[in-house]
């Protein structure tokens, strides 16, 4: 029989609800607060050109590097460690992330095929348009992204945002709820 979680009221969820919702304010805030003076360092140390490429690579790093210090802050101050599960990945794991992979991507070049056959056009990535001047620029994305982003927003939105909803609301709204604000914050502003 499946771990049910408790039952809880609904004050509980909607305070459940603001904690989650102040976790990723704080991260943002902690994210804002060590970018600029870091990349500002890095910047007036020559290591990379103001108002460049690399800067912009520079910038990602510490955005996410950010990310990471307020849930580990998070953590030590609430002397929650058990919140972010970590598991050695099996074979049945690994062929999850393998099969869903694919899918996934088979799911997003048929959805651009058929916005392409009735004359739908996409957004535009921000990270697109950067590199289309200097296409170095994608070379450290991928790396920047693999080391930093994914893991980055990984823990800031399913380990610790998610390990909250988890705990009071149980897996399926948790995953839910971590996914409407994950998907909220990248809105882009109009």
């Amino acid at each position: 029989m499946a771990d049910r979680p408790p039952i809880v009221e609904y004050g509980d969820h909607a305070w459940t609800l603001g904690q989650g919702l102040v976790g990723v304010l704080g991260a943002l805030l902690v994210s804002t607060a060590i970018t600029q003076p870091f990349t500002d360092l890095v910047v007036g140390a020559g290591l990379v050109a103001a108002d460049g490429w690399m800067e912009t690579v520079v910038r990602t790093v510490f955005q996410f590097v950010g990310f990471g210090a307020a849930v580990g802050g998070y953590l030590a101050i609430a002397d929650d460690w058990d919140l972010i599960g970590v598991d050695r990945l099996d074979a049945r794991g690994a062929a999850i992330v393998a099969v869903g992979t694919v899918v996934l991507l088979t799911i997003q070049f048929a959805a651009l095929f058929v916005f392409d056959l009735i004359g739908v056009s996409t957004g535009e990535n921000q990270a697109i348009l950067a590199g289309q001047s200097e296409p170095t620029y994608f070379l450290y994305m991928i790396a920047v992204s693999i080391l930093f982003v994914g893991p980055g927003e990984e823990l800031l939105f399913r380990g610790a945002v998610q390990g909250l909803f988890r705990r009071s609301w149980g897996p399926w709204p948790s995953i839910l709820a971590a996914s409407v604000i994950f998907g909220a914050i990248h809105v882009p502003a109009v």
